[in-house]
């Protein structure tokens, strides 16, 4: 009985391990055909689109190469297109890759700073909530508590 059940884990095992090769290897293959596209691709906001799947893969797959370079195009196409519901997204989208990704948490700040005017001119409750989420986290990282609790409270 023992055999079976470490022969019945050790076939999970392995069906899991390919598994996730193979969805790394379509993620790689869908970056890479998303960034022929993108080389391609001179309309603003059909580069935009694609930056932001380039953007979602690299989150989706842990694949990707200089993301920040691609997350500063898409601030200056929403800036171009003058489109406040963008131009919130895409600071939201850089301060949030400064934060989680390059550990860099005083330029998130910035950035997440930069998007709140905009969410606030639409009244984009959602992504304010979430801008203030990831302000409080920033400031918890950067061990200033009154911050951290200011931006918890303004939140909710």
């Amino acid at each position: 009985m023992k055999r079976l059940m470490l022969f019945f884990i050790s076939i999970v095992s392995m069906q899991t391990v390919f598994a996730q090769e193979i969805t790394e290897q379509n993620g790689s293959k869908r970056i890479d055909s998303l960034k022929i596209l993108l080389s391609k691709t001179t309309k603003p906001m059909d580069r935009y689109n694609l930056l932001l799947e380039i953007g979602n893969g690299y989150y989706t797959y842990g694949i990707g190469e200089n993301k920040a370079d691609y997350l500063l195009e898409m601030v200056r196409i929403a800036l171009q297109q003058k489109n406040d519901s963008l131009i919130a997204r895409s600071y939201n989208f850089a301060g949030d890759d400064y934060l989680f990704e390059l550990e860099d948490y005083n330029t998130a700040l910035e950035y997440l700073f930069k998007a709140i005017p905009y969410a606030e001119k639409i009244n984009y409750k959602r992504s304010l909530s979430s801008l203030y989420i990831d302000i409080s986290v920033a400031y918890a990282l950067l061990k200033n508590r009154p911050q951290e609790l200011r931006f918890v409270q303004k939140a909710e």
